[in-house]
Order: structure tokens, then sequence, then C-alpha cells
């Protein structure tokens, strides 16, 4: 069926048959209603007004498909999800109450306003055509009176983000960036020119700057602040009271601690009020106080190692006053001036040593003179004495007994005689004799005046004495001839003639031997004999058999001696054997014991040194007692001289924890280290800290509680040299 063309169609049905219905007009179509089954055809050269069209339904295609045209006049279904250029058909009205949605991957295109009055998204692109766009890629489209259009400055660039505005922002917010601490303000290629600010402080970190009160305020994360303040004629620095102040075209100064100029700077001068304290000086000119200038420019006055110094006015040396680099010495010809002087190495003085003190300690251990004569009590400059000061002069000799001692040995002025004391007291340079001392010498020449003379008196000018007075012994070599002779002791060389030997004291002394009776006791002596026989080939029956029998020496025997009593001695050598025992188990105490094969024994006490090549114990336990430690407690002293080394085994304590401890000691005379090389602690920290120094020639050991109540027990090993 063909419809031919027509000006006006009310309605049109047409059936299932034929199938292709064609409407052809060459005007204006205006119907209510068409209803096809099939095909329909519609050719038109000019307007085609289908009326008010509520619904067309076409049968075919799928869910979410959409009608396309292949641009020759046929239509078909096709789907639309993934096309990235596709079209997405646009409302001009959105009534209240719908929505609607510009999909994803879709662009929207729009020649007329859209009047919104309901929802209108867009997930996809808003486009406006057939309006012209005055701009580039990357310009952002703005609206310039209704007409879209870009700015060359206005841009934003896809790939870095980066948004140009080549104008000035306005905000009525704050300007935050989308992450902490991430983004800068400017870079170092492209900077603000400059910043202007409204309020008072400018935050850098935990630090600050503030303009607060008119003046600028740095103040860092520690508190520190500094204060620039000030007007046009004068700025200043400050932090508390102290500041820095620096003048218009004029002078710089510096306040400290409230004090006004103590340095300040002018175009000419620095003055500070008060010492300057520097490494060095680096400087063209330099004057003294003075005015007169020093030249460092020019060569050194004097010689090589002469020391350069001010003579007047000038810089100059002289071979008086050298210091030799090489050898560390300091030369100097003349006098030394000196408050005090300390040398801690050696002193070396070629010329004359004036002291012109009261007292001189000299603190040495050993004092070696090369003069062979020591002058005492002269003048100044060894000028003799002129007149009697009623001092005494020697030297006292300090001691200890039981308590400390000043001994005296020298001219006693008041008697005008050497004297010796062994107990004194010395006030204004005189000598007070509590005892007299005694002296012990080979050989005196002179007269000698004594209250007691011990040993031999010979005399050469006179052979023959007089008068002795009473005599405690006379020893001659040759006769003597006398009357009666009444002595405790008569000791003759040769022969002694007398009609009776009478001794009231029951000795009588014959050859070296002395035959001695003293109420019921007798005996025969022998001081310058060596052997006194008694019996030779007869038996010596000695003693009673209830009485013992004393032997005061050493007893002596070639062969055994049978004793059924006990025997008492100081000292038995030889093999000792008794019937009951032939070991002895109790000797008393020995002064001394040599054993050269081995001793065995249980617990071994000695209170002095055991010397022998090779010890060998079950246990060793150290008889120190236990040692209270505080602060810097020595724990130890020995002689630099006697040992090199030392190991120690220790126990330490407070108590509650303990700490086991093997220290090493090492010194070379000057200096010792001390290392804890073991340790093992229940508290797991030390409870003692180790330290060591040598002084008057010993090394001392020192021991430091950590905490309280803290006690030591130590044994020590030392090694000599």
């Amino acid at each position: 069926m063909a419809l031919r063309p027509l000006n006006s169609v009310a309605g049109i049905s047409v059936g299932n048959d034929p199938h292709v219905t064609i409407i052809q007009a060459n005007g204006d179509i205006t119907t209510a209603n068409i209803t096809a089954n099939s095909v329909v055809d519609f050719t038109a050269t000019s307007n085609v007004s289908l009326g008010a069209v509520s619904n067309i339904h076409i049968t075919g295609g799928s869910n979410g498909q959409v009608l396309s045209t292949d641009g020759s006049g046929t239509l078909s279904f096709i789907d639309v999800s993934g096309g990235g250029n596709t079209a997405a058909p646009m409302p001009y009205i959105i009534p209240v109450g719908e929505s609607y949605t510009v999909p994803e991957n879709f662009q929207g295109l729009f020649t007329v306003p859209i009047t919104i009055d309901g929802t209108f998204e867009v997930d996809g692109i808003l486009a406006e055509v057939g309006t012209a766009i005055n701009s580039v890629s990357g310009q952002i489209i703005y609206d310039d009176n209704g007409e879209l259009t870009g700015n060359t400055g206005f841009t934003f660039d896809q790939t870095s983000g980066n948004l140009s505005v080549p104008g000035s922002g306005l905000f009525t917010g704050n300007l935050l960036p989308s992450a902490n601490i991430t983004y800068d303000l400017g870079s170092p290629t492209q900077r603000w020119k400059d910043l202007y600010l409204a309020n008072n402080t400018i935050y850098i970190g935990n630090s600050t700057i503030s303009g607060a009160g008119g003046n600028l305020a740095l103040t860092n994360a520690g508190g520190g602040e500094f204060v620039v303040a000030g007007n046009s004629t004068v700025s200043t620095l400050e932090n508390g009271n102290s500041n820095i102040s620096i003048n218009a075209n004029a002078n710089i100064t510096v306040s400290i601690n409230g004090t006004s100029n103590i340095v300040v700077f002018t175009s000419d001068s620095l003055d500070v009020a008060g010492n300057v304290g520097t490494t060095g000086i680096l400087t063209d000119n330099y004057y003294y106080a003075n005015g007169q200038p020093l030249d460092f420019g020019g060569n050194p006055g004097g010689s090589n190692t002469q020391i350069q110094f001010n003579n007047n006015g000038e810089f100059s040396a002289s071979a008086n006053l050298t210091f030799d680099s090489a050898t560390n010495n300091l030369v100097v010809s003349g006098n030394v001036s000196t408050t005090n002087l300390s040398v801690t190495g050696n002193g070396i003085i070629t010329g004359n040593l004036l002291v012109n003190g009261n007292l001189i300690y000299i603190n040495v251990e050993e004092l070696s003179v090369q003069d062979p004569i020591i002058t005492l009590n002269t003048g100044a400059n060894g000028v003799p004495p002129v007149a009697n000061t009623g001092t005494d002069v020697g030297t006292a000799l300090y001691y200890y007994d039981t308590q400390a001692r000043t001994a005296f040995m020298g001219w006693d002025t008041s008697n005008a005689e050497f004297a010796f004391g062994s107990q004194t007291s010395i006030s204004s340079e005189v000598v007070t004799f509590n005892t007299l001392g005694n002296v012990r010498a080979q050989t005196f020449l002179g007269n000698i005046e004594a209250t007691t003379i011990s040993g031999n008196l010979t005399t050469a000018s006179q052979s023959n004495i007089t008068t002795v007075g009473t005599l405690t012994s006379l020893s001659v070599s040759g006769n003597i001839t006398s009357g009666n002779i009444t002595a405790d002791n008569i000791d003759g060389g040769n022969l002694l003639n007398a009609n009776y030997l009478v001794s009231d004291s029951g000795c009588v002394t014959i050859g070296g031997a002395t035959i001695a009776v003293s109420g019921n006791n007798a005996g025969i002596f022998a001081s310058l004999v060596d052997d006194i026989n008694l019996g030779l080939a007869s038996n010596i029956v000695m003693g009673g058999t209830t009485s013992n029998v004393t032997i005061q020496g050493n007893l002596i025997a070639n062969n055994n001696i049978s004793i059924t009593g006990n025997v008492t001695g100081n000292l038995i050598t030889g093999t000792l054997t008794t019937g009951a025992q032939p070991n002895i188990t109790s000797t008393g105490t020995l002064a001394s014991l040599s054993v050269t094969g081995n001793v065995d024994s249980g617990n071994l006490t000695v209170s002095n040194t055991i010397d022998a090549v090779n010890i060998k114990v079950t246990d060793l336990y150290s008889k120190r007692p236990a040692i209270t430690i505080t602060s810097n407690t020595m724990i130890d002293t020995f002689p630099t001289t006697q040992f090199r080394s030392a190991k120690y085994t220790m126990r330490a304590g407070d108590g509650a924890d303990y700490q086991a401890l093997e220290v090493l000691l090492v010194h070379n005379d000057i200096n010792s280290i001390i290392t804890v090389y073991g340790s093992l602690s229940t508290s797991g920290s030390d409870l003692v800290i180790f330290s060591t120094d040598i002084s008057s020639g010993n090394v001392n050991v020192y021991a430091t509680a950590v905490g309280p109540n803290t006690n030591l027990n130590l044994m020590g090993t030392y090694v000599p040299d």
C-alpha cells in the first residue's frame, strides 16, 4: 500500500499487509496518531509536524541500546557503553521532580539554554555548540559576556596538573594545601616578589617571626629570641638586657646585661670596656698603649731562638733571652722576677740560685748536692755572721717512734759545743735538749768527756793512763803492776801471779773461760776460746735424775743425744726423732722454716710472704677483711719498684645484689692503668667503679660505690719485672 502525497492526515491506520508503508509529503503532515506494525518510511521535502507525541513505541533492540543512523536513511540499534566520544542527547528543559544525567564517557551537546527545575548531573563532558570558542589548547574557557572564550595566561596543564592564573587571585576563605608539609609556596626559580601580611606572626616550623609592638622579634623553637627595635636614627638587636645598637652613619655599641657600651665600634677604632680574649690577631698595624707602633711587617729583631720584646718602642731581641724549640730550653742570662714558678720537668740553673724567702720546701725523695761543704748560718748571699745571734746551728731530724719526734745534731751556741739530741724542741732557732742522743763510732780522736764510754778506749799520746775513774771493765795487753786489785772481772793475756785469787762476785776467768759460782749454781763459760772439753773420752753426766739441763746457746752433737726428760731450745738443727713420735706435729711459732721436700698440711696460715717455686693447693682463700666502699676508697697499694702488674679477683655487694670481678692493672712508673676484663653481676649492672694513680712512688687502687651500703673483698696476684 502506498499513500501519495497529501497535505493533511487526520488518522492513518495501516494493517500488517502490505508490511511496508511509505508516506511521502511535499508539505506539512499533521496527524494525531500513526500506528504501524511494520516499517514506516517517511519522506518529506518540508517540515513534518507530528503534533503532541507522548510516546513512540519501536520494537526491536536491547535494553540500553540507542538508535543510530548510517547517514543513508537507515536506523539501527547500537550499544553505547565504552564510547569515549559518543554524544549524549541533551534535554532543553528538565521539569521539577525529574532527573537527567549525562553518562560517563559521554559528551552532552547543547545549542540553546537548558531550563533546569529538577536535577541535572554531568558524569561525562558538557559542551555548548553553535557558539565560537576563542581559545587554544590548554586555555580555560570562561563566559565573556555570553561568549565562550579563553585567555593566554589562564591555562591548565593536564599532564603536570598545574593551573596558571595571569592576574591576581582573590580569596574569601583560607588558602590551604591539600596535604600537610608536602607542597611549597614558590620554588628556587619561581619566587614570589613581595609578601604583605596584616597580622603579627609568621610560623616557620616551631620558630616564629613576629611584628608585635612595632618591633621585629625572631624566636626559635628553644625559646631563644632576638628583637629588632629602634627607629630611623638607631636600630637595636635585643635579647633580654643585652643588645647591639647600630646608629645611622655613626657608632655601633654593644650592651651586656644592662651595662651600656661594653664594646663600641667607630669608623676608626674599637673600644672594649674590659679584656679581649682571642686566638690570634691579623692586622697590618699594631700599637702599644702609648701610641708607638710595633712593626710586624719587617724582619723580626735579633737572631734565631731569640725571644722578641719591646725595646724602647722597637720590636727587638737579645741573646740573653732565648728559647730553643728543638730542646725546649728557655735561657735567661739575667735575673727572673716572678711571683710563682712551676716547673713540671727538670729545672737546670747554670748560674747561682738566690732565694730571698723565709721558708723553702724541697719535696723530693732523694737530694744530691755536689758541693762537699754545706754552709749554714750565713748572711745574705753567703756573707759570714758578724755577731752572736744566740741561735743554734745544725740539722733538725724528724722521726717517729710512739709519736712525732725531733732530733738535732749541731752546734749548741749557749754551751759552745757540739751536741746530739734524740728528743729536742726548737723555738726561735734555739734548741732545747730534752734527751741527749747516743753516738756510735769506730774511733774518736781528741779529748773525750763522757759519763759512760762503751767499747775500747785508745789514745796515741798517752799509753799509760793514771786516772780513769771507775771503770766498768779494763783490758790491758801488757803487764799490770799494782798492789791489791779489786775488780769485778780480770782478763789476763799472759800470767797472773797471786797468792790468792779471790772473787767477790763468784767468777774467775781462766784463759778464755770463766768459772762462775752463784749461790747453788756454778758453771764454766767461754767467750774467746773455740772449745771447752769436758771428759774427753769419759762420759759426762749433767744434771740430776729430777733436774733439768738448760743450754742457753746452741747444742751441737756429732752423734746422738739421748735425753730422758724434756728438750727446750730456741733452734734445733739436724733430725729430731722421738721413740713414740717420729714425725713432729707441733713446733709452736717458728721464725722461719726451710723444707726441701713437700709439705702436706691442712690449713696453712702465713702472716707474711711465702717464697716458693711452686705452690699446689686445692682451694685458695683471701684473708683480707672486707672494705667498706664509698667514694674513691683506696682498696690496695704497693711500691712501683716492687711489682709491675697485678691481677685482682674481687667480690662486691650492697646487701641486695652482688658482683664478681676480675681486674687487671699495669704501670710504667709514671702512670698506671686498670681495666675490668671479667664481670658477673646479679643486678646486670656494676656495683663499683675502679680507678688508679701513682703517688709518692706507690701504685694506688681506688673503688667508688654506685649505690649505698657497698663493701668489697679482694685477692691479689702480683708480678714483678
